[in-house]
């Protein structure tokens, strides 16, 4: 992937969340496990249309090109007609530009993205309202 979280970890279980004290071939069979889960939900199919996306990021410190920086956690949270939200997508990308949201749709698109009539990101709602305070609740997270 080309990035490594630097947290401290005490030991390969603690990496992919095992408990302590379990054996090095039973982590490693949690770790693909868990690699195995993560890339058939990074790749399923889109079965709903989702009118609505909000697309957003979150920065952590990583290494990243050999160097400790800190890159963004783009995520896209669908909404359907029926009002289901849905994570659809978390991507790592260097920063939160233009180019990394882009290849985050492009890779929903070709997932089976469809019926999309709007679109937003935080920074676009602080513009439209930039009175609103800190960040705009619009219900993705609890209050």
């Amino acid at each position: 992937m080309g990035y490594q979280h630097t947290r401290d970890c005490h030991g390969p279980s603690a990496l992919v969340g095992l408990p302590w004290g379990i054996s090095d071939s039973k982590t490693f069979m949690g770790y693909q496990l868990r690699c195995k889960k993560t890339s058939e939900w990074r790749t399923h199919r889109l079965e709903r249309a989702y009118p609505y996306l909000y697309l957003d990021a979150t920065y952590l410190k990583a290494t990243w090109a050999g160097a400790v920086r800190n890159v963004a956690l783009l995520v896209t949270v669908g909404v359907s007609d029926e009002g289901h939200r849905e994570v659809l997508a978390v991507e790592i990308a260097p920063g939160e530009r233009t180019e990394g949201y882009r290849g985050v749709l492009k890779g929903l698109v070709e997932r089976g993205l469809r019926g999309v009539r709007d679109a937003a990101t935080q920074r676009m709602l602080e513009r439209a309202y930039p009175k609103s305070g800190d960040q705009l609740n619009l219900g993705l997270t609890e209050d």
